[in-house]
């Protein structure tokens, strides 16, 4: 997990390259769509800062993206935007090559935002998915390589929301092959593929990486000093309902207590 320096927090090397713009902005869109639907965007390294691309949305379990789609159009906003500048560490461009061309090799992953609705959807919406991870585990376990993934989801409590970012690391081979054994000990980790991946329970081999370090999570507000969103739950909902009843009807009765005739003795 070694990297650049970080810029904020301790134990987090790789989602302390997110400075606090870059956070601000994943909170900006998660608390615009609180728990209606997913969105998606790639995540770019640039002088060892995270930033992030346009979002593509979709709905409340799911989305559908083409990876060049992606690509292609965060280029074409880099360069709307101002952003074809010089490279400050290499200024190598071919004829007609701005920074913004460099996307592609800046590219390290997506973020995911999965949004959660109620108490009762948190313990599994607060994890990857099957559909999410289950290619990079193959190309980890295959090609031997590092890989690094981004989820992001909202927090609740009762009248509050607050947002969490969470990475998870698949480091090679050796590693991702005794998380899926361990965690998974009926299955075989060398015959995992991405069409029989519902075969795999990958909240326990997410828990299983988690134990061994390679799981990565931060509370936005907690890390930028940024106010949680006022959200009501159900049951938040409610008690602040059987509250507001309650005080209600205290109040009735101390005005009849105030309004009743004093026998006078």
């Amino acid at each position: 997990m070694d990297g650049p320096t970080q810029l904020w927090g301790a134990n987090t090397a790789y989602l302390s390259r997110f400075d606090k713009a870059a956070l601000m902005e994943i909170k900006k869109r998660n608390d615009k769509e609180g728990g209606r639907r997913e969105w998606l965007a790639n995540v770019y390294e640039v002088d060892g800062k995270y930033s992030l691309g346009e979002p593509t949305y979709g709905n409340y379990s799911g989305i559908l993206v083409s990876p060049s789609g992606v690509l292609t159009k965060d280029i074409n906003v880099c360069k709307l935007n101002g952003g074809a500048v010089a490279d400050t560490k290499t200024k190598s461009y071919g004829a007609g090559e701005t920074s913004c061309d460099k996307r592609p090799q800046q590219l390290v992953a997506t973020v995911h935002m999965h949004p959660i609705r109620t108490f009762a959807e948190e313990a599994r919406r607060q994890h990857f998915s099957g559909v999410d991870i289950a290619s990079e585990f193959v190309k980890s376990r295959d090609e031997d390589k590092e890989i690094v993934l981004f989820l992001t989801y909202p927090n609740l409590h009762m009248t509050q929301r607050s947002n969490r970012v969470k990475a998870i690391i698949f480091p090679g081979k050796d590693v991702v092959m005794k998380a899926m054994q361990e965690s998974n000990p009926g299955v075989n980790p060398a015959e995992v593929t991405v069409e029989n991946r519902d075969k795999v329970d990958w909240i326990k081999f997410q828990s299983a990486l988690q134990d061994m370090g390679y799981i990565e999570e931060v509370e936005i507000e907690g890390a930028t000093g940024a106010p949680p969103s006022t959200s009501l739950d159900i049951i938040g909902g409610m008690i602040l309902l059987a509250v507001g009843i309650g005080g209600f009807l205290l109040w009735r009765h101390w005005k009849k207590q105030q309004s009743a005739p004093v026998d006078e003795v």
